[in-house]
Order: structure tokens, then C-alpha cells, then sequence
């Protein structure tokens, strides 16, 4: 911070208050804007704020990001929105950016779900440059960032592009089998369905059984899950053990998704357990099938919020049956095409995170008095 610029608590510069509405006062067509402590914003009927605010969630996951708005809106009860800013709001807003969730690391209560108090901001202190000074920053600022955001924009075009050729070539993978026959799945393969132990009986989490939902079925290897379930939890519900090395499907949630077991795994009633009946049939041609088919599923999905497949439209799917030397040659190719595209999307997305680190940076300096002109961030 430069050292001729005063010092002043963000109490003493701005309004600090929350929104007086729980999470329910969000409605689907609303007027206005409703903040919550989420990512994203919803709406509502109602308006309690308006012109230039700032916004940040007060308890979850989400303490320590920041939020601006020019407008009318309403706010979340754990919400906290700064109002009537007597210096530049823009600059108090790269500030916080540049510093709110650091200094909150270690300033933040509750055992179960995170939460800030009003003194976490009544005592937050920002230097206070001339009001020249601030706009100067903030222009600088303003330049930067929309410069980081179009290169980001385009390196996430690209990486979507990458994930669509993929795609594309998955499908190709099975283009050239569509003359031989096909069966359903249920005449091939065994299809077992999960269930959740009662949350209510603690004896029935926290044992050796790893327990998997559609959350950890990020990768195409399911190696651990988030939870894990007792015996006593296995025998008294209506989950299953799916046998290491088989596929799981993803029937309600993650329509799409799909994975090979790293290790036996029992799993709760949105994901179904897909083993084939006999040696004519390997699970990677099975993983490989089902990714191939991911847009099909996804499309038959229904429900009103939460979107799934019937058992029955599981059971009826048509695989190709090649014989086991065609089978391994299409999971040796889908292996090929993964590897040589995953290493474009890596580089990709290691850019992506430099531009982030980039933006800190620039941020941090702004406010050492660093930056004095436009050039230097821009290049």
C-alpha cells in the first residue's frame, strides 16, 4: 500500500446491512434480481437496494467472493450488501476482490456451515487514494480484466471445441459397426440399482464400503467416494455392492455419466450397476458404448426438476455385439483419441488458470501503487 494514502474501515466510507429474505422469497419469473450466498443470482418480486452495491455471501462455500451491481434488487438474509459508498464504488470493489477472502480465511465462524459476522466488515481497512486516483486504478483495472477475459473466452472456445471433436469421434468409433446385430442391454448384461442407508442412523455411515452418488463420478475411473457405508448400513437398506472393474451409469442427476470402478463400490438409487452376463461382453467396451450413447440418454431424460431414465429404457437399449478382438480394438482406439486430446485440453486449461493467477496479480498490485499505466497491465 502506497504510504501517503490514508487508511479508512469500511464502516466509515459505506452503508453495511444484509437482506431480510430466506432463500424461499426467490421466484422463477421475478422482476428483480434476489442475491443469495450463491454463485448465481435468482429472482424475486421484490426490490430493497438500488444503484451501486456490492455484494457478498455471508455463510457457505461461497465466503470470500464478491459481487457488483447497478440496479435494483433484493438480498438473502446471510447476504451482506455495501450501499451509499462515499468513495469510488468500483474501486472498493477491485479491493475487495483483490483481498475480502484472504482476509476472512481465518475470521470466520459455525461448525457445520461456515459463516462472517458484521465486524468481519466494520473492521476491513482500505487505503484511500484521491479520487483521481481510484477512477485511474479502476480504468486500468477495468482495461486489464476485459483483456484477461476475451483470451480466457477463447482458450474456453477452444477447449469446447476439443471436447465436441472428441465427442464426434466417439460416435465415429461406432459408425462403422452399424451392420452388425444388436441386443438389448438386459439380454446381456445384469443392470443393478442402489439405494441410500437411512441418514438418521449413524451407525450406518463411516465404515469400510465405499458408497458412491453421481457427485463422484467425475472421472472415467471412479477411484474414492465422498462417502462410505458400514455393513449394517449395506444390510438394512436396498443399495449394492457393484464388483470392481464393471461400469456405472448415472439414471437420474447426471444423466450422461458414466464409469469403471476402481474398487467394489456400493452406490445410492441414482446411478444403476451395468455387468455383463458372460466373457462376450468387457466392461471397457461397455464404459466405451455408453459414452458414445451419453446424448441419447440425456435426451430421454424427464421430471420436472430433477431429470432420469426409467429402468425399462436402461433395460431396452441396443448394443452392438462385435466379437471380443473388435471390442478391445474400439477401446484401444477411444483410448487414443482420449490421451492425444486430454493433453490439447490440459495446455488449454493451464492457460486458463494463468490468466486467473494473472488477475490476481494485477489486482495486488493496483493497490502496492504499482501500476501506472494502462501499457504495462494491457501487455
Amino acid at each position: 500500500m502506497r504510504s501517503d494514502w490514508p487508511v479508512k474501515k469500511l464502516s466509515e466510507i459505506a452503508n453495511i446491512q444484509t437482506g431480510k429474505h430466506n432463500a424461499s422469497h426467490a421466484q422463477e419469473d421475478g422482476k428483480y434480481r434476489f442475491y443469495t450466498c450463491a454463485m448465481e443470482h435468482q429472482y424475486c418480486d421484490t426490490k430493497r437496494f438500488d444503484g451501486e452495491c456490492i455484494i457478498l455471501p455471508g455463510n457457505g462455500a461461497n465466503v470470500g467472493e464478491v459481487f457488483y451491481f447497478d440496479g435494483e434488487f433484493d438480498a438473502y438474509q446471510r447476504t451482506y450488501v455495501i450501499d451509499e459508498i462515499e468513495e469510488y464504488p468500483m474501486y472498493v470493489y477491485y479491493h475487495l476482490k483483490a483481498f475480502w477472502r484472504g482476509y476472512n480465511l481465518n475470521k470466520q465462524y459455525g461448525s457445520a456451515t461456515n459463516y462472517i459476522k458484521m465486524g468481519n466488515f466494520t473492521e476491513y481497512e482500505i487505503p484511500v487514494p484521491p479520487l483521481d486516483e481510484q477512477k485511474r486504478i479502476v480504468s486500468i483495472l477495468d482495461d486489464a480484466f476485459e483483456a484477461a477475459e476475451r483470451s480466457r473466452n477463447y482458450i474456453e472456445r477452444n477447449v469446447k471445441n476439443v471436447e465436441e471433436l472428441f465427442e464426434s469421434r466417439l460416435k465415429d468409433l461406432f459408425s462403422d459397426i452399424n451392420g452388425v446385430r444388436k441386443k438389448k442391454l438386459s439380454k446381456v448384461c445384469e443392470i443393478i440399482g442402489g439405494g441410500t442407508p437411512s441418514k438418521k442412523k449413524d451407525e450406518y455411515y463411516g465404515g469400510n464400503i465405499p458408497w458412491a452418488t453421481v457427485r463422484d463420478m467425475n472421472y472415467d475411473i471412479l477411484k474414492a467416494t465422498d462417502h462410505s457405508i458400514t455393513k449394517l448400513g449395506l444390510d438394512n437398506s436396498s443399495t449394492n455392492i457393484i464388483p470392481k472393474n464393471n461400469v456405472v451409469i448415472a439414471t437420474r442427476v447426471g444423466l450422461g455419466k458414466v464409469c469403471i470402478l476402481d474398487q467394489d463400490t456400493a452406490i445410492n438409487q441414482d446411478l444403476k450397476g451395468i455387468l455383463p452376463k458372460d466373457n462376450n461382453l468387457i466392461p471397457e467396451y461397455l464404459f466405451v458404448w455408453f459414452k458414445s450413447i451419453a446424448d441419447k440418454i440425456v435426451d430421454a431424460g424427464t421430471g420436472a426438476t430433477v431429470q432420469g431414465v426409467k429402468l425399462p429404457f436402461v433395460k431396452s437399449l441396443e448394443i452392438p455385439i462385435v466379437s471380443i478382438s473388435e471390442q478391445k480394438s474400439i477401446v484401444e482406439l477411444h483410448d487414443k483419441t482420449r490421451d492425444s486430446l486430454s493433453s490439447l485440453t490440459d495446455s488449454y486449461r493451464k492457460k486458463i488458470k494463468n490468466i486467473d493467477e494473472l488477475k490476481k496479480s494485477i489486482l495486488h498490485e493496483a493497490f502496492t501503487g504499482k501500476l501506472t499505466a494502462k501499457e504495462q497491465l494491457v501487455a
